[in-house]
């Protein structure tokens, strides 16, 4: 069975054009979120790394990176020099300041030589080619390439809804989440990733290195059909499928094989974005930690973690924040909503 949530993001997948100017900026990532989408965001673009930039008092400086797996030795020099740079958020006329401020991306073609990269000597040393900048989460994302020279435009791939990767994560407690372009009729993955303790666990159950999102990249899904990646584009709603009841699903007896109970899929700018729920269940500081990073990135006072066991919803974790405590205490509360 299918459950529907009315969206406020409508598809545009059905559009072949895909977009090269990034979202908005707004509220910063951190955690899997963070992790999430730089690892999306280089593979769609077919970047070797991604640089999270972020403002402190007033001085854009590195929040996080992530480098693809085959993409090290003078890569990783040029991202781990990176780390100790600073560039002001304000009166400042290079491309990370221009970018945080008018939330429009910019590419450099050729980054050794482009006068206004403060780095650009660097880049030159460690054969970093070109680099793109654009509006992220609060801040701005930078990715680059070391292998062939981009043009002066973003490259043609979609950009990452990071939106909608934070609710996967954050809200919806998601395994994995993966990215579904259309390209000649044809719906298929452009962008995916697994969490840490997701890869950890079924590594340690299946003793290989398989994953639903490895198994589903050479799959290709007919914009017309009945499939939901298609009717989640289609309709322009959320989509949740139970995997044990769904008639539609394509991957549903591999879903199966994997312990997903359930996906959820958001239309989204450029495609349509997958996450999944396994069976996996947060415990013990990883809860503890995905509640507090909640929390904070929701300005919220407490956060409950709820799992479902035959059919009924228990609490099977809860975080206060030490201020929420403080004033119940003042009041002389013992104990709180959570």
């Amino acid at each position: 069975g299918r459950r529907r949530i009315a969206a406020a993001v409508r598809a545009t997948a059905t559009a072949e054009a895909r977009p090269t100017v990034a979202m908005p900026s707004g509220m910063r990532l951190s955690g899997v979120s963070l992790a999430a989408a730089l690892a999306m965001q280089c593979a769609a673009a077919g970047a070797d790394y991604a640089i999270y930039w972020v403002n402190v008092d007033g001085q854009l400086v590195v929040g996080s990176h992530y480098m693809k797996p085959a993409a090290q030795g003078k890569c990783a020099a040029f991202v781990k020099a990176t780390e100790s740079f600073q560039v002001p958020s304000d009166g400042c006329s290079g491309p990370l300041s221009t970018v945080y401020h008018l939330g429009q991306a910019i590419c450099i073609q050729d980054a050794g030589s482009y006068t206004h990269v403060k780095r650009k000597d660097l880049a030159a040393e460690h054969g970093v080619k070109s680099i793109c900048f654009a509006p992220c989460g609060g801040g701005v994302l930078e990715y680059g390439t070391t292998t062939v020279a981009w043009m002066q435009t973003p490259p043609d791939c979609p950009v990452m809804p990071k939106d909608e990767i934070r609710k996967a994560f954050e809200d919806l407690g998601a395994s994995y989440a993966m990215f579904w372009a259309l390209q000649d009729g044809q719906f298929s993955v452009v962008a995916d990733y697994t969490s840490e303790s997701w890869a950890k666990d079924l590594l340690l159950n299946r003793g290989d290195d398989k994953t639903f999102c490895s198994e589903s990249r050479g799959l290709k899904i007919d914009v017309g059909g009945s499939e939901p990646v298609a009717e989640t584009a289609n309709l322009g709603i959320e989509i949740r499928v139970t995997v044990a009841e769904s008639l539609t699903l394509q991957r549903k007896a591999l879903a199966a094989e994997f312990g997903l109970k359930a996906l959820h899929l958001m239309p989204v700018e450029g495609g349509v974005l997958e996450c999944g729920i396994s069976d996996q269940q947060l415990m013990g500081l990883t809860l503890q930690a995905a509640l507090k990073m909640r929390c904070d990135s929701a300005g919220s006072c407490y956060a409950i973690y709820w799992t479902e066991t035959d059919g009924m919803f228990s609490v099977a974790g809860a975080y206060v924040t030490p201020e929420r405590r403080k004033a119940l205490r003042a009041k002389g509360l013992t104990t709180d909503f959570a």
